[in-house]
């Protein structure tokens, strides 16, 4: 007999396969810690450019605020209090794990 594993998502009675846009819907107003693959903030190979894709990985913790059909709002607290929205498109998302907000 297999056993159900606990998982940190919150879970919601849901009959069939979700795609990976339910279950992020799944765990909004929650905070996570999103790995987003090949940016590197500074390095769009533009002089006085912003954000550009290179080859790593960028970390941003904060609450998931929204899920779109092609992209995710999180919402990042700064060391001022300040809070950012972040705009992240799905296709650049490595993952996604719960977290708590730095």
């Amino acid at each position: 007999m297999e056993e159900k594993m606990d998982i940190d998502f919150p879970d919601m009675p849901f009959e069939g396969s979700r795609t990976f846009v339910e279950r992020l819907r799944m765990s909004l107003r929650q905070p996570v810690t999103v790995y987003v693959m090949s940016v590197h903030p500074g390095m769009s190979g533009v002089p006085g450019g912003g954000i550009g894709m290179g080859g790593g990985t960028l970390l941003i913790q904060g609450m998931l605020v929204f899920v779109g059909a092609d992209y995710i709002d999180v919402h990042v607290t700064g060391a001022t209090g300040t809070v950012r929205q972040v705009l992240i498109p799905i296709g650049a998302i490595g993952a996604i794990i719960p977290a708590t907000v730095m």
